[in-house]
């Protein structure tokens, strides 16, 4: 027998070997996860006004996975923003440290599909989220208001998980965030009390996101990081009332863009 032939036995053995040791390492049916990020965060209104900086967080989550798979995970994150823009009157400015804080809660099911092996597996999901994103830039300038933004949408997405044996896993997620409803309230009262908060229900645009995620899990504790990028571009918002005295006028939440790029760290168990 030449020597090509003994090399491709041998590597079909190898293979064989290989794909029962992954057989044999059952996944977890429940999985936990906590732990903590870094991400650098920037909203602008094009043309009107930018926000951004430094955000951190703590996240949790937990995942069922039996064929079907479920998961609920959350997220709040703080930070210091520094903002640059311009007055109602048009007059540049620049406000640095305004304090932010961002909350995030998500529910999501999907169905796991090997995909030639017990190595590699595809699944898509679906599910419910609720974005809040709370500013503060009345602790730092006396023209300055607290902002509070609310976003529901629906993920829907796609993970494809590979296991590299020896308890090593990598997880690929992209994700489309159907926009559902938002809601931007601005508390102008904090300018001057004579005016009212105003509330523009938002209605239009979408989100983008996706991830890296190289874990090892042991016999009860594991480790994850996780690269991200987050996207959002939301449309113009519905106009609202304003007023001051006897006088009205309608206005409106310019279309606006978010992006956030982190990295996420958590323990297994």
């Amino acid at each position: 027998m030449t020597r090509g032939r003994w090399a491709t036995i041998a590597m079909c053995l190898l293979m064989a070997a290989a794909g029962q040791a992954l057989a044999q390492t059952p996944l977890k049916r429940h999985h936990f996860a906590a732990g903590t990020e870094i991400s650098h965060i920037k909203y602008e209104e094009p043309g009107v006004m930018k926000n951004e900086g430094i955000l951190y967080g703590l996240v949790g989550s937990y995942t069922y996975r039996q064929g079907i798979m479920a998961r609920v995970e959350g997220k709040l994150a703080y930070g210091e923003l520094d903002y640059t823009g311009s007055t109602w009157g048009g007059t540049p400015l620049a406000i640095d440290n305004i304090p932010t804080f961002l909350m995030e809660l998500r529910g999501t099911t999907g169905y796991d599909f090997p995909i030639g092996g017990p190595g590699f597996t595809l699944t898509p999901y679906l599910g419910l989220g609720y974005r809040w994103l709370n500013d503060h830039s009345q602790r730092r300038y006396a023209g300055g208001y607290e902002r509070e933004s609310n976003y529901l949408y629906a993920p829907i997405g796609l993970e494809a998980s590979i296991r590299l044996g020896q308890g090593w896993r990598l997880d690929l997620t992209g994700e489309y965030d159907l926009f559902i409803w938002g809601r931007q309230i601005s508390r102008l009262s904090d300018v001057n009390r004579r005016l009212n908060d105003v509330e523009n229900d938002q209605d239009g645009g979408y989100g983008l996101r996706g991830s890296l995620r190289l874990s090892r899990m042991a016999a009860r504790v594991g480790f994850a990081v996780e690269p991200y990028i987050r996207y959002w571009d939301i449309d113009r918002s519905d106009l609202a009332l304003l007023t001051d005295g006897n006088e009205a006028v309608l206005v409106y939440e310019p279309d606006n863009r978010s992006t956030e790029i982190g990295l996420r760290f958590t323990v297994l168990f």
